[in-house]
């Protein structure tokens, strides 16, 4: 009997809480946005702490190599000691590239209000100038 209840007690706060309107949130704008803004920032996030700890990796891997050679170390101690991944300084210069692509996106198209169709014109055209630019520095580079 004591089960029967509690299920018609619960039943009936289930259905009380239905008598509301239906909640949509695609229809509600200002938590769209919100969830929008929340997942730029982690990817920006993301995105700017990669960048720097591949760089803070890359100058103490060259930090090490320097010491390693003014030591006088074996040439098979340094290359075990050192990391296998050489393209460490292109995939630097490519986020750089890319990271400087995106905010001068992002600054020009601040300049044309509203957002629309054309900020996102904008914005791939910028990160195509992004991974241009880093096509032509390591071309450049390795000339």
């Amino acid at each position: 009997m004591k089960k029967l209840i509690l299920i018609l007690l619960f039943s009936s706060i289930v259905i009380g809480t239905h008598a509301q309107e239906p909640f949509n949130p695609l229809a509600d704008k200002e938590i769209t946005q919100e969830i929008m803004r929340s997942v730029v920032i982690l990817i920006g996030l993301y995105l700017i702490s990669t960048f720097i700890l591949t760089l803070i990796r890359l100058f103490l891997t060259d930090r090490l190599k320097r010491t390693l050679v003014e030591k006088g170390a074996d040439e098979p101690i340094i290359t075990a000691l050192l990391p296998k991944n050489k393209n460490e300084k292109s995939e630097a210069l490519k986020w750089f590239t890319l990271l400087s692509a995106i905010a001068l996106g992002f600054t020009v198209s601040s300049f044309y209000q509203p957002l629309g169709i054309h900020s996102v014109i904008i914005m791939t055209v910028s990160v195509a100038l992004g991974f241009l630019a880093h096509y032509l520095i390591m071309r450049w580079l390795n000339n």
